[in-house]
């Protein structure tokens, strides 16, 4: 399986980065973050940098079998649930998989458009550099619950 990340906004040195390098070590799954920037932002309105940071990610989507793009109005799922989701899109041969996380201002509309999943982590807003962890972390679970590792437990 191969996934990508598309997030809006760089790491810096953080714990948020420190999160989320520790699962990427423990994933057998190949996984790439891609980090996106509309930069000079400072001169634009909301809408305009939501609608900019969606013509870059949207540039990046059309070689995805399958695009997952989290939103805190998307369907919320269990990890046993997140797990045959990922597991039934690679037995389907739609083994390269893209999840989009929006900047501070969310994601356009033509991005949640282009998803084949809406998906919530959590009801409440999170970070968007806090996402990731908690995404790669739940990546991490959905592979030990397909492979039965005890991390997960019942």
């Amino acid at each position: 399986m191969k996934i990508t990340i598309f997030s809006i906004g760089k790491f810096d040195k953080s714990p948020y980065r420190e999160l989320f390098e520790y699962y990427l070590k423990r994933l057998k799954w190949k996984i790439e973050l891609r980090e996106i920037e509309f930069k000079n932002t400072k001169n634009y309105e909301e809408s305009k940098i939501k609608h900019e940071e969606g013509v870059l990610l949207l540039k990046n989507l059309h070689n995805f079998s399958k695009v997952i793009v989290l939103d805190e109005r998307g369907k919320q799922f269990s990890s046993p649930e997140f797990a045959n989701i990922l597991e039934g899109f690679n037995v389907a041969g739609d083994s390269n998989i893209a999840f989009v996380i929006g900047g501070a201002f969310g994601l356009s509309e033509d991005v949640k458009d282009k998803a084949d999943i809406l998906l919530s982590l959590a009801k409440m807003t999170l970070p968007h550099l806090m996402v990731r962890g908690f995404l790669i972390e739940q990546i991490y679970r959905a592979s030990t619950i397909i492979s039965n590792h005890p991390y997960h437990k019942n």
